[in-house]
């Protein structure tokens, strides 16, 4: 994402876990990752087109991948409304 070592504030691991995704004849290993930092400048890679900061109340109101609810779960301690 190109965020310079000196803009990380903190990293945040959560559990690991699988995430079987029937609809997409899939299975994925699930790492969570969440990472504070000191600014909202990123470089997009070939993974991603755009990408959008939202609050955690937001997350809700996109189709993410299937298990994500899951990684907020783990991340923040928290089931979202």
């Amino acid at each position: 994402m190109g965020i310079e070592q000196e803009n990380i504030i903190s990293i945040r691991l959560g559990a690991i876990f699988h995430e079987d995704a029937p609809k997409y004849n899939k299975t994925w290993i699930v790492h969570p990752v969440l990472v504070e930092v000191a600014t909202d400048k990123i470089k997009l890679d070939w993974e991603a087109q755009n990408y959008q900061w939202v609050t955690l109340k937001e997350v809700k109101n996109f189709n993410l991948l299937p298990g994500f609810d899951r990684v907020l779960e783990f991340l923040f301690n928290k089931n979202l409304p």
